[in-house]
Order: structure tokens, then sequence, then C-alpha cells
């Protein structure tokens, strides 16, 4: 896990996790964009 924040004092997070397959990591992701005060879930490449 990593962050920061900026100037705007929004919290910047990067979170590494591992999943089963790419279903598991759709559920995963909607799960987290349903999380109050999230802005954007995206897959990172690497």
């Amino acid at each position: 896990m990593n962050g920061r924040v900026d100037h705007d004092k929004m919290a910047d997070i990067h979170v590494t996790v591992g999943v089963r397959n790419l279903a598991h990591l759709d559920k995963l992701m909607d799960a987290v964009k349903n999380v109050p005060d999230i802005y954007e879930v995206k897959r990172a490449n690497g």
C-alpha cells in the first residue's frame, strides 16, 4: 500500500492485491467503487 495527499487534500492510494482470475478482479473493483467517497478505481499495468 502506498499513498499521498495532493494540494487539494485528495488522497491517492495505490494498493497491490492478489486475485484468482479476471472475474475476481472485476468483483473486487466493483466492491471498492461502492465505498463512499471513492472517486476512481482502475487497474494498473504491470
